[in-house]
């Protein structure tokens, strides 16, 4: 079966996962609305959801227990502990401007509704923010997660 813009664009911003960092691609499939990448290495696990509904790509970063990814319950509560966290979490930690929206708030005029393109630089965008962001959870270093579950958890009480 051929693979589609969206699953090439995806493997290759973000292949430096492989390169530098020796991850490996579990998966990718696709899934209801959308498509999922899942890359694991020693210590972390990244999974890149693309939704179509969302026009976003949500990257959550995991800490592996015992060299396993085990995916945050859907519930939580102020005394769940977390394994993993949104790439947006992190950033909002360092530099909330760098976030990036959806892609439906650049507009129809906007570099990433270009047909030749447009999808393979928005998903750039994330690629970057993960190497700038996320480098030290790349690498095994997770101090960035005390921070990140703070914002979670908050939010989780707001509701």
């Amino acid at each position: 079966m051929q693979k589609t813009d969206v699953e090439n664009y995806i493997e290759d911003e973000f292949q430096f996962l492989e390169n530098e960092y020796e991850f490996k691609r579990i998966h990718s499939k696709k899934i209801d609305g959308g498509f999922e990448f899942l890359y694991l290495n020693k210590t972390t696990g990244v999974c890149i959801t693309y939704e179509f509904r969302e026009g976003y790509l949500f990257i959550l970063l995991y800490r592996l227990l015992n060299g396993e990814l085990k995916r945050n319950p859907i519930r939580v509560t102020s005394e769940t502990e977390l394994t993993g966290f949104g790439l947006d979490d992190i950033i909002s930690l360092h530099s909330p401007e760098a976030i990036v929206k959806p892609i439906y708030t650049y507009g129809e005029k906007s570099e990433y509704y270009t047909e030749k393109d447009g999808l393979r630089r928005y998903f750039k965008l994330f690629a970057d923010n993960l190497k700038k962001y996320g480098t030290d959870i790349l690498a095994g270093k997770f101090d960035d997660f005390a921070g990140a579950e703070k914002i979670v958890k908050a939010r989780i009480l707001e509701r």
